[in-house]
This record gives structure tokens, C-alpha cells and sequence, in this order.
């Protein structure tokens, strides 16, 4: 059952607050910080504000089952968006004007097609999808971090990352369909695999971290790096990095073809046994 709200809508007292089903569309403010029990139900919000405000508790027991944010809306004071079930789709706007704090988008498949503007953000969201179409525009000021397994993350649009790049180590695949600007460090951790089409651009160094026992797979993105340029425990494959710094890959890496300036080690390890094999046949 649709409702609508024209102003704010605020939810802070001690009793339940059950969304059962309902669409509700804000026009104004939403902060659902203060409720005692909240339950999400199946419930969708679509937030339609111009210059709103949006406020959760640091729980995910004040989570949206699903949200729309097609107005502007600026981030107060939460920590966490808590979004669990349903999708998140940016459409709009969504800042963050306090400029200074960790944000974490958990539990929903993230879709963007508007503008995000965050500080620091850190993905928390079990087997959901990230998508980035190419009317988008991200920008991370500080780092952006992603865990618990998202199974992909599809950037169609440019993402900048005013900051740091990193995976956490777990087994994930994530699919850039578009630009990844990132101005620091970008890092992979051991378990991910990365796959893509277009250039990823690094101010700073890149490093990928797989282990024994656990590799890395690095299919497709160029690459522009700055810095350093090292891959350990990686097969990589149709990747161009000749914008860039050369990547050192001697580290127990596999050259799957279609590289450009990767150094595998490749002449290093063959030259030795074509001079004794020449040493042999003289003799």
C-alpha cells in the first residue's frame, strides 16, 4: 500500500514501528534513529527530498528493507546505512557533507545511477551485486574498501577514489565494465578475482596479495600505475600496463596471455637452459 509523505519523516519513540508491505515516499527528512523496535518488513522508502537529510541508528536493526534515493539527501551523523533485503538504488543524490567519518553500505545489492560522494565507505554485503552504470558519478574521498564475498562488482560508470582501493581477502569476483580512477593505492587481496575491460588508473602503488593456496586472478583491466607495480600468487591475463609501471610479477605468477609489461621472469628462467643447451650441442 503506497504512502506519501510531503515533510519529514521521523521515527524516535519506545513503541513498534511495522512497515509491513508499504511503499512510502518522503518528500522531507528521514531519521529513524531514535525507534526503539523497528521492523522492516518488505517495506520500500523512496526518498525525494531536495537537500534532506538522512539518519539511521548504528544497528541494522533500523535497516531499510529497500530504499530509493531519487532526491538529494545528505548523511547525518549515522555511521552505518543499513539496507537488508531488498536493493539500495541511488538514483539521485547521496553526500556526505561531514567529509570525516566511515560509512558502510551492508547487506543489499547497491545499484548507482546518480551521484555518490562519500568520505571513506566499506562494502558489507554477503553475495550482493555493486553496480555502476555509466550515467554515474562516485567518488570516494578516502578509501574504499570491500568485503564478506560481493560476488560483483560492475563499474559501468567512472568511480574516483580520492584515496585508497582495497579488497579484503576473500573470495569474490569483482567485474570493472568501466573506469576506476584511484589516486592512492590500489590493493587485491589474496582470493579475489578481478576482471574487466576498460583501465584502471593508480596514483600510488599497486599490489597484488594472493598467498599460497589461495591466488589471485587478475583478467583483463589495463592498468596506468604510478608507483610501484608488484603481483604475488597471481595469474594474470589481457592486460595492458604499458601506460604505466612496468608490474612485477616473478613472485609465483602465471602469465596467462595477452599480457603487456608484466614481468614474469619469463627470460630469467629460459635463458639459462637455452645457453646450456647450446653448450652441449658445440661440444
Amino acid at each position: 500500500m503506497p504512502h506519501s509523505i510531503a515533510g519529514n519523516c521521523t521515527f524516535d519513540g519506545s513503541g513498534t514501528v511495522d512497515c509491513g508491505n508499504a511503499t512510502i515516499t518522503v518528500g522531507g527528512n528521514f531519521d529513524n534513529s531514535g525507534q526503539t523496535t523497528w521492523i522492516k518488513g518488505t517495506s520500500t522508502y523512496i526518498l525525494t527530498g531536495t537537500t534532506k537529510t538522512l539518519k539511521q541508528a548504528n544497528s541494522t536493526g533500523s535497516a531499510f528493507y529497500a530504499v530509493t534515493i531519487s532526491g538529494t539527501y545528505d548523511i547525518d551523523t549515522a555511521i552505518t546505512i543499513h539496507v537488508g533485503g531488498g536493493l539500495c538504488n541511488i538514483s539521485g543524490t547521496l553526500t556526505d557533507s561531514a567529509n570525516s567519518t566511515l560509512r558502510t553500505l551492508t547487506g543489499t545489492d547497491l545499484t548507482i545511477s546518480g551521484t555518490l560522494s562519500l568520505y571513506r565507505v566499506f562494502l558489507d554485503s554477503s553475495g550482493k551485486t555493486l553496480t555502476i552504470y555509466n550515467t554515474a558519478s562516485v567518488t570516494v574521498a578516502s578509501r574504499i574498501q570491500i568485503d564478506r564475498g560481493m560476488n560483483i562488482v560492475a563499474f559501468g560508470g567512472e568511480a574516483i577514489i580520492n584515496g585508497e582501493f582495497i579488497t579484503s581477502p576473500r573470495v569474490m569476483t569483482l567485474d570493472f565494465d568501466g573506469d576506476l580512477d584511484v589516486t592512492g593505492n590500489f590493493t587485491q587481496k589474496a582470493g579475489v578475482t578481478i576482471t574487466g575491460s576498460d583501465v584502471i588508473t593508480v596514483g600510488g602503488n599497486f599490489l597484488i596479495e594472493g598467498v599460497s593456496g589461495t591466488v589471485c586472478i587478475f583478467n583483463g583491466p589495463d592498468l596506468d600505475v604510478a608507483g610501484t607495480a608488484v603481483a604475488h600468487y597471481t595469474t594474470a591475463t589481457n592486460s595492458n600496463a604499458s601506460a604505466g609501471t612496468k608490474v612485477t610479477a616473478t613472485d609465483n605468477c602465471t602469465d596467462g596471455t595477452g599480457n603487456t609489461n608484466w614481468d614474469f621472469g619469463g627470460v630469467a628462467t629460459i635463458l639459462p637452459i637455452i645457453m646450456n643447451y647450446n653448450q652441449k650441442m658445440r661440444s
